[in-house]
C-alpha cells in the first residue's frame, strides 16, 4: 500500500473509533471542578463528564491509530483498491456526522430545553 493510502486509512481508523466511542460514551473519570478532583462514579455536586469521556475517546482513536498504521504499513506495494481509501473516508465523514449529530441532540435536550 503506498504511504498516502497507509496514511488515509489510518487517519480514517483513528476517526472513526473515537467517534464511536464519544457516542458511546464508556465509563470515564469525572471532573469535580469545584472539588478539584475526579472520580470513577457520581456523586453530589457539579460535574464535567465530558473531560474524561473526550480523554477515553481520544486514547481509543489514538490507539487505532497506533494499530493501524504498521498493519497499513504492511499491506503488499501494490495499489490498494480503488474503493478501500474512498471507504474509509466516507466511514470517518458518517462517524464524525454521527458524533455531531449526537452531541446537538444532546446539548439541545438537556441544556436548551431546561
Amino acid at each position: 500500500m503506498r504511504r498516502q493510502d497507509a496514511i488515509v486509512v489510518t487517519l480514517c481508523a483513528g476517526m472513526v473509533v473515537t467517534c464511536a466511542l464519544y457516542v458511546v460514551a464508556p465509563q470515564a473519570p469525572i471532573y469535580y471542578p469545584v472539588d478539584h478532583s475526579w472520580r470513577l462514579t457520581p456523586g453530589p455536586g457539579v460535574a464535567m463528564r465530558w473531560y474524561g469521556r473526550s480523554a477515553v475517546a481520544l486514547g481509543a482513536g489514538a490507539l487505532a491509530m497506533l494499530v493501524a498504521w504498521p498493519l497499513s504499513r504492511r499491506a503488499p506495494d501494490a495499489p490498494p483498491p480503488p474503493w478501500l481509501p474512498k471507504l474509509a473516508a466516507l466511514l470517518a465523514l458518517a462517524a464524525i456526522t454521527l458524533a455531531l449529530g449526537h452531541t446537538v441532540v444532546h446539548e439541545w435536550r438537556d441544556w436548551m430545553t431546561r
